[in-house]
């Protein structure tokens, strides 16, 4: 799990196994802005994870949205993640 604060555009708080999965310092990651993530997320699943997060910040009646996408560590080598968040 994480949580990123999407107004101070960085995260509050990354999980040991989200660490292990992208291969980055948990300072690295914690300075990310949602662009620097995005630059992260396998162009095929881009399109769709925008459109969800877009969708996502118009309607907080859903206090829960998943997604699965691929996105890539710090070796280029992608992994499929599978996305529960809130807004």
């Amino acid at each position: 799990p994480y949580r990123y604060n999407y107004q101070k555009g960085c995260y509050d708080y990354l999980s040991q196994g989200l660490l292990r999965i992208a291969g980055y310092k948990v300072e690295k990651l914690m300075r990310m802005s949602t662009e620097d993530i995005f630059r992260h997320v396998h162009p095929e699943d881009l399109s769709e994870v925008k459109k969800n997060i877009a969708k996502a910040e118009a309607d907080f009646s859903n206090n829960q949205n998943h997604l699965e996408y691929r996105i890539k560590d710090k070796n280029g080598q992608y992994h499929w993640y599978d996305d529960y968040f809130f807004i």
